[in-house]
């Protein structure tokens, strides 16, 4: 037995060895054909040194008559030119030829490599394997069957010695405008066995794409990244993106033949940049930088000043701006008078000019391609943010022909980049597409779609482009013209160029739409509307100003801020009366007697909401250490000051925790006298510079008053007796809030057969929920003043609450507005009720007035309950129930002999007796 094994092994050595030397015997040739040098060339150029591989491109220069491949049958022009090559090695016994298509094929093996598998083979001829019969579908019953693998021959790689390869393209004679896939495939079908051709199924050599790209991935080795077939564990030496798959391959392309490697990540990138580049204001490339204001733009002014602060000379920048939205004529009227002589040239084609957006970006084109000396085009829309001031030099340092910046919307999965399109040539997810946007994987990429900021070299231009389609849009039109005639894209990430803005939500009726932008393009929002200086808050030796005890000076936000908030209270011009009735609430009661808009009525309440949380709050809890909070308020507003107006504010104490009031304009400029006052300590503050707040203490130790103005309007920002009013919710809110996020999701889901069980479910909920809660809140009694503040916070954490229920557990889900309109209705109730609660009762009439102002029941027992739970004793209840019956009967039809005279006689004996003391 042990003679046997030793036989066996020996056999099995010699086999190797013979195999070693037959390989180390051969030279391989790999061959392709090409009319025209495209960037696919260039990148099997590039993939063939990598491998060092010895490549020849036949047919540079000849006028393809081929047809159009892409989509229709064809290629034999490329069988023909291929035989007049092979003449050279037809008679090399020890040349073994390999032929890949040129334009959409990367090699990923050594020689030695290719050798090995080939011989493996144990054949004369190997051809690339399918899963797809093209062209002639009538082939399919002459196909001998396969246990494993694909099943159909692929002419776009095979792999023979140079005789038989010889051989088989001169088997006959065959038209330029015939398919060379057609003519290797009955090649195939009748003759494989008498030129020993055997079909690659399992990819050990070729890796056909299309069908088979679910099959393949990538593994990423220190120093190089290969393609694995799944199926068949196998590393295919060449990959073609045949038919339909050309977008998988270059995906694929960014990484293969150690374009993009683990240990050193994008060795590509670096191979063709150009770093001698003069970029002196004397001898800088002429360039032509178009600026495309094609919609409503948030921060316009913002983006015109990033275009203005581009470290290019500008000189050397022919600049071309299209705008075709009316609304933004003045801000860019402003901004070209005050900078166009600093360019080149420039020319405008303004909304009247009837360009479309594709119009206009074709003309950019023919605009540079008509001056020689204009080198590259760079095509700015006005929705992207370029904060890199040299993104210009960068990008033509990359030497790409068509390369963008990539950039996304902050926080958002949202890019100027896609790695891959769908079939219908919309957005598809590549699988590292979100490695590339979030910087994981730096990089130059081979793009599907690129868009919003783009540069063209000059030879780009020369080639073709085209931004107009029937049916797609601009920004989609110009990838799909390049994808069609095979021209790479490409996306740089190596730097932060900037970002993208979002114009959903921007409305162009407001004064000052900018300032609404917070959440949805929040840094460019903290460029323009944070003050200069509010970094500083945080700085490690940073020293407060603190004018009065406790009362400091914080710079918040910007002067741009203050005045664009005043346009757009000024805008709105409902200021109220400054009494305590004001019928802008939904109680028609207000707490805070002052001249005033609140945030609320020009739809900016969520807004300064999340200011005082995301920027006050962070700067409070390091001046008054060990309190945090959440940042509620109840009511936040503007203040006017006027001399004929409301020109002061009396002494009063804030019901909040702290305070604070932003100065929104300037003193001794604007308006002189006002300024805050503080009582106990004897000590003022005249005013705030523009921009910046106070912040002190409320309730019980800064008794302060509003100081008289002398001349002009005095504008603030109020947040007094409002934020953090009392506390934070109760203890009961937040255990229903818990109870809700909790078993909300799991109704909705055993509800999930019909929408309208879930909603009838809410309805149902809210109409038991709040006759209950106004139950419980008037069995609270005696309630004093702050107890009445808490109640209405819990009662505004609650209806928020409720408001959202419907929808907890989803993203974006607005509750149907019947059902709003059952939580508004029940807690505009319960508001009114605690306000009467409020409201003093020592002029008897008034209080009645009110009550029958706020509450719409007239029955005496919801009275009694309000006297309640005000805590008054029984016989101011008794003396105010018998004033307000004589009351409610003054409103009701006389009867009997009573006459108005005994009426009003009645009333006024009994507000005696209710004045009278107990």
């Amino acid at each position: 037995m042990q003679s046997i094994m030793c036989i066996f092994l020996v056999i099995l050595f010699l086999f190797a060895f013979h195999c070693n030397c037959l390989n180390a015997s051969l030279k391989l040739k790999v061959v392709t054909v090409a009319t025209d040098e495209t960037d696919g060339l260039k990148r099997l150029r590039r993939s063939a040194e990598v491998y060092d591989l010895d490549l020849t491109v036949t047919g540079l220069g000849i006028e393809w008559q081929g047809g159009d491949v892409a989509r229709f049958a064809g290629g034999g022009h490329k069988v023909n030119i291929l035989k007049e090559k092979l003449e050279e090695w037809r008679d090399e016994p020890n040349t073994v030829i390999m032929f890949t298509d040129a334009y959409d094929v990367i090699l990923t093996a050594n020689a030695e490599t290719i050798l090995k598998k080939f011989l493996e083979f144990e054949c004369k001829l190997v051809f690339a394997a399918e899963p797809f019969l093209w062209p002639d579908l009538g082939l399919e019953r002459y196909y001998p069957q396969t246990r494993l693998g694909y099943k159909y021959l692929n002419s776009g790689g095979f792999i023979g010695y140079a005789q038989d390869v010889w051989n088989i393209v001169n088997d006959k004679p065959i038209g330029n405008d015939e398919d060379d896939q057609l003519f290797y495939s009955v090649i195939y079908v009748d003759k494989r066995e008498q030129y020993d051709m055997r079909l690659d199924h399992r990819s050990h050599i070729f890796q056909n794409l299309n069908g088979a790209f679910g099959d393949v991935e990538l593994e990423f080795r220190d120093n190089d990244t290969v393609l694995l077939n799944k199926l068949y564990q196998t590393y295919p030496a060449m990959v073609h993106g045949n038919g339909a798959s050309k977008n998988n391959l270059n995906n694929l392309g960014n990484y293969l033949a150690q374009s993009w490697v683990k240990e050193f990540g994008c060795v590509h990138c670096d191979e063709s940049i150009i770093e001698s580049i003069d970029f002196s204001p004397e001898n800088s490339p002429t360039i032509q930088l178009a600026i495309f204001v094609e919609g409503p733009t948030p921060f316009l002014t913002l983006f015109l000043d990033k275009i203005s602060e581009l470290s290019y000379p500008k000189k050397s920048i022919r600049l071309f701006l299209h705008n075709n939205y009316d609304y933004h004529s003045g801000t860019l009227n402003k901004w070209i008078k005050e900078n166009h002589k600093l360019y080149k040239s420039y020319l405008i084609k303004s909304p009247h000019g009837k360009l479309d957006e594709a119009q206009a970006k074709n003309t950019s084109v023919h605009q540079c391609l008509e001056k020689s000396e204009c080198e590259y085009l760079f095509t700015v829309n006005s929705d992207a943010m370029l904060t890199n001031k040299d993104i210009i030099q960068l990008l033509i340092q990359r030497n790409r022909s068509i390369i963008a910046p990539l950039i996304r919307m902050p926080g958002k999965y949202w890019s100027n980049f896609w790695g891959q399109v769908a079939p219908d040539g919309f957005y598809a997810r590549s699988f590292d597409y979100f490695e590339i946007i979030q910087g994981d994987r730096k990089g130059i990429w081979n793009a599907a779609f690129i868009s919003t900021a783009i540069l063209y070299n000059r030879e780009a231009l020369e080639k073709g482009l085209n931004f107009e389609s029937p049916d797609l849009s601009t920004d989609m039109a110009g990838p799909a013209f390049l994808r069609e005639k095979g021209r790479f894209m490409y996306s740089d990430n190596q730097e932060e160029y900037g970002h993208l803005t979002d114009a959903t939500n921007f409305d162009v009726t407001r004064r000052n739409p900018d300032m609404y932008m917070l959440y949805d393009n929040k840094l460019d929002w903290e460029t323009v509307y944070l003050h200069e200086n509010y970094s500083g808050n945080f700085e490690p030796d940073v020293n407060y100003s603190m004018p009065c005890p406790d009362v400091y000076n914080v710079p918040l936000v910007s002067p741009l801020y203050c005045q664009h908030l005043i346009e757009e209270m000024e805008f709105f011009g409902k200021w109220s009366g400054g009494g305590h009735n004001d019928a802008r609430l939904a109680g028609g009661y207000e707490n805070v007697p002052t001249v005033d808009i609140h945030m609320n009525q020009i739809g900016y309440e969520k807004h300064w909401l999340t200011i005082i949380k995301d920027y006050v709050l962070p700067v409070q809890e390091k001046i008054y250490v060990g309190y945090s909070s959440d940042g509620k308020a109840i009511m936040n507003f503007v203040v006017k000051y006027h001399p004929k107006g409301q020109k002061y504010l009396r002494p009063h104490h804030d019901s909040s925790t702290f305070t604070i009031n932003v100065a929104l304009n300037r003193h001794e400029i604007d308006f002189t006298g006002g300024g805050s006052n503080f009582l106990r300590y004897n000590c003022s503050v005249p005013q705030n510079p523009v921009g910046w707040l106070i912040m002190h203490p409320g309730r019980l130790t800064h008794y302060h008053e509003g100081l008289e103005i002398i001349s002009g309007v005095r504008y603030i920002m109020n947040n007094w007796s409002s934020l953090e009013s009392v506390g934070d919710q109760s203890t009961y809110v937040v255990e229903i809030q818990t109870y809700l996020h909790r078993t909300i999701p799991a109704v909705r889901d055993a509800l999930s057969c019909s929408k309208k069980f879930f909603n009838h479910f809410c309805h149902k909920f809210a109409s038991e929920f709040i006759p209950s809660l106004i139950s419980n809140t008037q069995k609270c009694k005696p309630l004093s003043a702050i107890a009445v503040e808490q109640l209405m916070i819990d009662a505004l954490t609650l209806k928020t609450t409720l408001l959202e229920m419907p929808s907890i557990g989803l993203q974006t889900k607005k509750a149907p507005a019947s059902y709003q309109s059952i939580i508004t209705k029940g807690f505009t109730r319960i508001d009114r009720i605690l306000k009467v609660t409020m409201t003093p009762h020592e002029n008897s009439e008034l209080f009645i007035e009110e009550y029958l102002k706020l509450v719409e029941e007239r029955e005496q027992s919801e009275f009694q309950k309000i006297l309640e739970m005000k805590g008054l004793k029984r016989a101011e209840q008794n003396a105010l129930m018998e004033l307000y019956k004589v009351r409610i009967s003054l409103h009701a039809p006389v009867r009997g002999d009573a006459s108005p005279q005994t009426q009003e006689s009645r009333l006024k004996k009994l507000e005696k007796m209710v004045k009278r003391p107990f």
